[in-house]
């Protein structure tokens, strides 16, 4: 029998305290746990995807891995979603390839004087 949140055995409980009941609703302002945002995760795939096989892909993965990590990094700043650590990895994977892949760029094209 349930009553009132309560499963059947918080009446009459063996060791005389209430027991909670698993399927009771939780408390309003009962803390609750931030989610992970999905662009955390993509900044971190992406990020050892472009590590491995940056040169290959043309460093889209890298690129990506910097957009993603970048925007967990603002989500997670404020504090509703988790997996700030995860971000700033991404991020900083990503940019393990695409600083080199900015001078390369830059000593190619830019004219000897």
């Amino acid at each position: 029998m349930i009553s009132a949140g309560r499963c059947h055995l918080a009446d009459n409980p063996p060791c005389g305290r209430p027991l909670p009941c698993a399927h009771e609703p939780p408390r309003p302002g009962a803390h609750s746990t931030p989610t992970l945002l999905e662009a955390v995760g993509a900044s971190l795939v992406f990020g050892i995807v472009g590590l491995l096989v940056g040169w290959c892909t043309f460093g889209i993965p890298c690129i990506l891995a910097v957009i993603f990590g970048h925007i967990g990094l603002a989500a997670t700043a404020k504090g509703r979603y988790a997996g700030h650590g995860m971000a700033l990895a991404g991020a900083i994977l990503g940019y393990l390839f695409v600083i080199p892949m900015i001078g390369t760029i830059l000593v190619i094209t830019v004219p000897r004087a």
